[in-house]
């Protein structure tokens, strides 16, 4: 918890310098802090710098030689739908979530499978943090991977999805 603490405040601390002397916040994104703001969007979606880490965080993603991201809509319908709440933040979390796992694991690169696979398990962080200030909130999608994650079956659940809903 102390850690969580911690990495909370520096971020915060690390936005209110960089408006402070005028930098942008795309400035502070680099490889260094991909997966710390990462960790940080999965806690706190609802923070009040949750909007502007995540619009920075694709920024960077977009411009990035470091990742390769590819996203499946077919695999998150329910998320497609308009009347999803929350459903940009997760999907952009997606694509969060992969690429944070690619800076981890620079050898998995590219590699359709664990990127997918990561992407999910980020948005299922995600989707957790939100039910803890919105019990109401529901998306049956994810509560089915979300139970297959518990279960310790989500990669064996995942990759025929994937073999099937990602095809180049």
């Amino acid at each position: 918890m102390l850690l969580y603490r911690t990495l909370n405040l520096v971020i915060l601390l690390t936005l209110h310098a960089s408006n402070v002397f005028g930098q942008s916040t795309d400035a502070i994104v680099d490889n260094g802090k991909v997966v710390a703001f990462t960790r940080f969007l999965e806690a706190e979606p609802l923070n009040e710098s949750a909007p502007l880490i995540r619009g920075s965080l694709l920024r960077w993603e977009e411009k990035s030689t470091d990742v390769v991201d590819l996203v499946c809509p077919s695999m998150f319908k329910t998320l497609l739908r308009n009347e999803t709440p929350f459903r940009s933040e997760l999907l952009a979390q997606f694509v969060i979530g992969s690429a944070a796992y690619q800076i981890e694991h620079p050898s998995e690169k590219g590699k359709l499978v664990p990127q997918q696979i990561a992407g999910v398990r980020s948005v299922l962080r995600t989707y957790r943090a939100y039910r803890t200030k919105h019990a109401e909130f529901h998306v049956p999608e994810l509560d089915t991977l979300a139970e297959q994650e518990s279960a310790g079956t989500l990669p064996g659940f995942m990759k025929p999805l994937i073999d099937r809903e990602c095809k180049s």
